[in-house]
């Protein structure tokens, strides 16, 4: 059988190798980020149609790289390569998934697992407080062939020159042309010409990103990975065209011929397509969707509604109650991390009265009056009920329902303080 890659869409594929099947950040059977994502283009495939993989990759505990129908149908002593870090999000929920074999390759160390195959993990490629904790990537070196899976661990220029001094012959290098998230689609702080604007902006530094990578570490082929899916539910017309992700990957080719120093193999894959470790396509062919393709499968999710995992039929009347003891907690962890930012977030609930405001620079939590102006610099979250208990009871990250568009924000003034967005994760019960 032939060395090769078999791509199923977003960052999922499976690498072929010398007898060996790896496959990296399973997503098959369902959707993904807070039940919002769904394939772009759609993939036939579930994960009981391929074969048995020797190892599973997984990058990070985000749900479109370790779709949770799709690890309860995975052999549970299939080997998972993981990075060796503490904390490890993962390694608590696989292990609750009833996965018998972990595997923890330490950071920057190249480990020999069998012959034939060595593998080293890199973390966070790019400064983040909360990818530092999360993110990795992997090198392979599968009999001879060197392979970087970047996913959607963007590969920042200081990563790329260490990478680079190492003087490695790169074969193949998955590498994102674009970021994701609800910024700025979901954030009613902003006119649609000014998302239209910021969309545009981001978009191009996310491509100079890309080919930046490609100049420094001059792999021979690069596949552009991740970016992948469309978003299903409540706002999915009005945020498809609004999300922060290439869907035609022709375009991320132009645009390294045009702006890029060094030529080099690049090659667009869709779902099922396959081709050989030295970019050769040997099953498929990549086929840009058109206008109206897009405008219909956007508007087919638009009546595809999120299915919620707790559904309630009341307000409730202890709502205040659950979120200062939500608050309760999160400062606990504020003062372990000592991160105490002049930041106030409010929290619109459909259905209550008043908001709720977090003063993230004392313990207190207060009810708000809807008339009463609010005290910048501030984040107004506005989501139902159910979203909220999602949330709080650790059904969902607030990282999975902020990019699965469940929320809607308004934010005063317009910048980003990444330390407010980090600590909601840890507002929880």
């Amino acid at each position: 059988m032939t060395d090769r890659v078999v791509f199923y869409g977003d960052a999922t594929f499976s690498l072929f190798s010398g007898g060996l099947h790896i496959l990296c950040d399973p997503w098959f059977n369902a959707p993904s980020v807070a039940g919002a994502f769904e394939k772009l283009p759609p993939c036939s495939v579930k994960v009981e149609d391929i074969p048995r993989p020797d190892y599973l990759y997984i990058s990070h505990i985000h749900s479109d790289h370790c779709e949770y129908e799709t690890l309860e149908a995975l052999d549970k002593y299939i080997p998972v390569i993981l990075i060796d870090r503490d904390p490890n999000y993962l390694t608590r929920m696989l292990r609750t998934r009833g996965f018998k074999n972990l595997v923890f390759i330490p950071e920057g160390v190249p480990t020999q697992i069998q012959p034939g195959l060595t593998v080293e993990t890199f973390g966070a490629t790019y400064p983040h407080v909360g990818g530092e904790v999360i993110d990795s990537s992997v090198l392979f070196t599968l009999h001879g062939k060197t392979i970087l899976n970047c996913n959607d661990n963007t590969p920042e220029k200081e990563f790329c020159e260490k990478f680079a001094r190492r003087n490695l012959q790169l074969d193949l290098a998955f590498i994102p042309p674009g970021g994701g998230g609800s910024y700025p689609s979901m954030y009613d702080n902003l006119a649609s010409k000014e998302k239209e604007s910021i969309l545009e902006k981001v978009q191009d530094e996310d491509l100079a990103v890309f080919s930046r990578a490609i100049d420094i570490l001059k792999p021979k082929v690069v596949v552009p990975i991740a970016g992948g899916y469309a978003i299903r539910g409540l706002h999915p017309v009005e945020v498809n065209w609004q999300q922060n992700r290439i869907i035609n990957s022709i375009d991320v080719v132009e645009y390294h011929q045009t702006h890029g120093k060094v030529p080099t193999l690049i090659v667009p894959l869709q779902p099922e397509m396959e081709m050989d470790l030295d970019g050769k396509v040997i099953r498929g062919a990549y086929k840009a969707l058109t206008i109206g393709e897009l405008t219909s499968y956007f508007t087919q999710l638009s009546v595809t509604p999120v299915d919620p995992l707790i559904r309630t039929r009341r307000k409730l009347d202890t709502l205040f109650h659950l979120l200062n003891k939500a608050r309760a907690n999160l400062w606990k962890k504020q003062i372990q991390k000592e991160m105490l930012p002049d930041y106030r977030i409010y929290f619109d609930v459909e259905g209550q009265v008043d908001l709720f405001e977090i003063y993230l620079i004392s313990e207190n939590f207060l009810r708000v009056l809807r008339t009463q102006s609010l005290t910048e610099p501030y984040l107004k979250i506005s989501l139902d009920q159910d979203t909220l208990l999602e949330w709080l009871l650790g059904f969902e990250d607030f990282n999975m329902l902020d990019s699965g568009h469940r929320i809607r924000f308004y934010r005063a003034p317009n910048q980003y303080v990444q330390e407010v967005y980090y600590l909601m994760s840890w507002f929880r019960l």
